[in-house]
């Protein structure tokens, strides 16, 4: 019933055309089936990035800036969704530079933080409708990354890794002098992705060890038992010993091919070139699940909400 409710909604009030490729889907059921929910997204917007504070959606864009979506959520639980309502994507970019390029979108409490190319990174309290820019002591102002974990903020640049104490009012080099692609933690320790392998760290960012060497690293996962690594050369790769050994993660999916992984309520979420995917075993099996996703689409970017999961899409081409 509260399925099928959804559906006709966003089916009378979302979808432009349904032959037509869209720029995001929405999915209230772990990805079996998708609806496209792009109304207010330009045609010509690349979604890089998306993020979620529970009841709203936040997607960042080469050129276009930021945007959110509201829903309103009625009665709800884990298992079940009643009277789901989106708005449209609104504008939230008054005050940034035109034709900004965002690569990463980062909540940190009521503050929303961007990392972008050539400018660095900005902030707002107030939902958009100012920005500060926060770069004092940032060395490279190409921020791939940011991360929040605990009061440290890590942003990732093309010249190695930076933190702050202070909300981004201030940063310190902490790590590195090469491209970082990614950050996450499971609450322990800090893990880093970077050009030439991938580090660790234990107490903040003070120091770090090296779990993998010599090999392009452009994404890491942690679930509190695993840590799960987007390698270039085996794809998706796990340890459950603290980088002692590694074994594959990739049957049922192309190695190569993942964009960005989401470890939600004992399963992993995979945003893949091919398509979503699902893995209710830790990466031993995955299973595609794109009804309502033309083909011609892969999933670049994904944000896990109270009522669902929303993905960003790109058109496949020749190569890439």
């Amino acid at each position: 019933m509260y399925i099928t409710v959804l559906i006709a909604w966003l089916l009378s009030n979302l979808i432009s055309s349904s032959s037509e490729p869209g720029k995001a889907y929405f999915s209230a059921d772990s990805g079996k089936h998708w609806k496209r929910i792009d109304k207010g997204i330009p045609a010509d917007a690349d979604i890089t990035d998306l993020a979620s504070n529970g009841n709203q959606v936040f997607a960042a864009t080469y050129s276009h800036g930021l945007f959110v979506m509201n829903s309103k959520i009625a009665d709800w639980s884990p298992l079940e969704i009643d009277g789901v309502e989106f708005d449209n994507w609104i504008p939230a970019s008054n005050g940034l530079p035109s034709r900004i390029q965002i690569n990463v979108i980062e909540l940190v409490k009521d503050r929303i933080m961007i990392g972008c190319r050539e400018v660095g990174v900005y902030y707002t309290d107030n939902q958009g409708k100012t920005w500060i820019s926060a770069n004092k002591g940032l060395q490279n102002l190409n921020v791939r990354c940011l991360y929040a974990a605990g009061a440290v903020i890590y942003a990732g640049t093309d010249m190695g890794l930076f933190t702050s104490k202070d909300r981004g009012a201030s940063w310190q080099h902490s790590f590195g002098e090469m491209q970082i692609n990614g950050i996450t933690s499971d609450g322990k320790a800090v893990y880093v992705a970077h050009l030439k392998g991938l580090v660790v760290s234990e107490n903040g960012g003070q120091t770090w060890t090296s779990w993998l060497d010599e090999v392009l690293i452009h994404g890491v996962v942690a679930d509190g038992k695993l840590i799960y690594a987007l390698q270039s050369e085996n794809g998706i790769i796990k340890t459950a010993n603290k980088g002692q050994s590694w074994e594959s993660a990739n049957n049922g999916v192309a190695k190569f091919s993942a964009f960005e992984l989401e470890s939600h309520h004992s399963q992993l979420l995979g945003a893949f070139w091919e398509g979503f995917y699902f893995s209710d075993s830790n990466g031993e099996e995955w299973t595609k699940r794109n009804q309502g996703i033309p083909d011609t689409l892969g999933i670049t970017n994904m944000a896990v909400s109270n009522f669902g999961i929303v993905v960003g899409t790109q058109i496949r081409g020749n190569g890439c």
